[in-house]
């Protein structure tokens, strides 16, 4: 059992007996730092912290291999996994641990009994100066020094970094990767040689605090459509001079100029930068990585950025069919032309069965103070958590939402299903509530009602009648007769009358949703003819899942 624990002169944090056996080091359980007399034996590593501020692991390691190899290496968190070294000491099979000395050097002793020292760098007294060697959060790692007298608003300076250019040396490696820097930002070493990250124009940080996590557009993404013309409307392209995107080409283009470079990826929905240098013209796709800044290169990006929201919309032509424009603002009906949903499961998610039985009615759910004519209920959370004793039964998941069983305490028939969001799928809460409104007015003998809704802070919830029969997966392979009542159109898209076709994020199951979801084309309201196939395919064929149940 541990009776003591001591830090000793050298920094190591020892657990002790009461006879003083050592029970546990810290030198031998290193996390981002290494201190003078310490070693890094085979199989053991450093770890870099999240940010300068956040202690969890980071994306970068050093680590001493049981072939004897030295490796910094980037990591896929939040796994263990790891991508190729963008460092290595190629010592294979050459020696036996590394170690950190009283005079400041970090070296290998090899099998002839040479050294091999990790810097030529003449380090400064012991005798005047504590030292470290740490692995950064930004994948350097670093030895820093401190003087043993003090001074006033004293840092700990650098005295040497491993590699000296992360951001070069991690450009051009470790393709899965999206660099030092997140996506859709580079990187470029600031007046101290430390890399810090920036966004492209037109792009801002995903999290203000930590320009690591990279950017994302400030614009809406740039439509797929026929017209040419119309595709390159409301983006320009702009130059980032001396810098490149490894990673992403898609294709290659050699003896143009740089106007018609940048012309050919504005009118190229695909299309999101190009780099251009010296008659070569390279286009690539979203995300962007492996961004560098590099001021001694010759070469440039033309990035590809939206004007301002306004300006676009303003712009934006209406379709034209039969050489005149139509500015019809009423929806269809939204049972004709519903865009898929989410596929076999959540294209009919609450499509639940009324069999076995000689009458047909529909499920009246009476209410103390409130009815659900053709204005939907509006929900606090707290009401819908009660009625479903906090979210306790789950008849059924989709792509993007979980359906809660839920009573609301108003007598007989007050049985509904409660349908939870587990991300937001709609572009905005203007076309929830729009789109709420759509549906709640679409009554039919064969479609289950939308009664009400909630939209709480970061909730959103959709209320519906309670069919008690199950759903259609378990009675399609049952081969049981139905009498057929559709409903979980909550999370479907709209077109308006004077629209064939629009784009929005994928909504479906793999195996059931169009190829125009994953081409980044318009969508029609053909997408629905392909999913009732599948649907139909799957049914006859008595297979439940053809892709591996895969939702977006």
């Amino acid at each position: 059992l541990v009776a003591n624990a001591a830090l000793l002169d050298t920094g190591n944090l020892v657990l002790t007996t009461a006879e003083s056996t050592i029970l546990w080091e810290s030198f031998d359980n290193p996390t981002d730092t290494l201190l003078p007399n310490q070693k890094l034996a085979i199989g053991n590593k450093l770890s870099s912290r999240r940010t300068e501020e956040d202690f969890t692991a980071g994306r970068f390691e050093f680590i001493l291999r049981d072939d004897e190899n030295l490796l910094l290496r980037p990591i896929a968190r939040p796994t263990e996994g790891y991508y190729d070294e963008y460092w290595s000491s190629n010592t294979h099979d050459n020696f036996s641990h590394l170690v950190f000395n009283q005079s400041g050097y970090i070296h290998q002793t090899l099998k002839n009994g040479s050294l091999y020292t990790l810097s030529s760098e003449v380090p400064l007294s012991t005798r005047d100066y504590y030292r470290r060697a740490t692995l950064d959060f930004d994948g350097v790692l670093r030895q820093y020094t401190y003087p043993k007298t003090f001074q006033r608003n004293q840092s700990w300076p650098t005295s040497w970094s491993l590699p000296q250019d992360i951001c070069a040396v991690v450009s051009g490696r470790y393709a899965q990767s999206s660099g030092v820097c997140g996506y859709n930002s580079y990187c470029k070493l600031n007046q101290d040689q430390r890399p810090v990250c920036e966004c492209p124009p037109g792009y801002s940080y995903l999290d203000p605090q930590n320009p690591f996590e990279g950017c994302q557009p400030s614009f809406a993404p740039q439509s797929c459509m026929t017209n040419i013309l119309a595709v390159a409307e409301g983006f320009e392209m702009q130059v980032i001079p001396s810098t490149d995107f490894t990673g992403d080409e898609y294709e290659l283009f050699k003896s143009v100029d740089e106007d018609w470079c940048g012309a050919t990826c504005l009118n190229n929905c695909f299309c999101a930068t190009v780099r251009f240098s010296q008659g070569n013209c390279w286009l690539k796709k979203y995300p962007l990585s492996r961004g560098y800044m590099n001021p001694g290169s010759e070469g440039k990006t033309l990035i590809k950025v939206g004007k301002s929201s306004m300006e676009v919309m303003e712009q934006a032509p209406s379709p034209v069919f039969g050489g005149k424009n139509e500015n019809k603002n009423h929806l269809i009906l939204p049972g004709s032309i519903v865009l898929s949903c989410s596929g076999f499961l959540n294209i009919l998610f609450l499509l639940l069965a009324i069999y076995g039985s000689s009458h047909k009615k529909r499920t009246k759910i009476p209410r103390d103070t409130r009815t659900f004519g053709t204005k939907l209920q509006s929900f606090t959370f707290k009401e819908l958590e009660d009625a479903t004793d906090g979210f306790k039964e789950a008849l059924g998941k989709g792509a993007s939402s979980t359906v809660y069983k839920g009573d609301l305490k108003s007598g007989s028939g007050s049985l509904v299903a409660v349908k939870r969001l587990d991300k937001v799928v709609l572009e905005n809460d203007k076309e929830f509530k729009a789109e709420m409104s759509a549906i709640g007015k679409s009554h039919h003998k064969n479609l289950v009602r939308l009664l009400g809704f909630c939209e709480e802070d970061a909730h959103q919830l959709l209320v519906y009648e309670f069919m008690k029969n199950g759903s259609l997966e378990s009675s399609l392979f049952k081969s049981l007769r139905l009498d057929w009542r559709i409903s979980d159109f909550g999370l479907a898209k709209f077109l308006k009358s004077n629209q064939t076709r629009t784009t929005t994020g994928i909504r479906g199951t793999r195996g059931y949703v169009a190829p125009e979801w994953f081409k980044n084309m318009p969508i029609t309201a053909k997408v629905d003819v392909y999913s009732f196939g599948e649907s139909i395919f799957t049914a006859l064929h008595e297979k439940s899942d053809p892709d591996g149940g895969r939702s977006y």
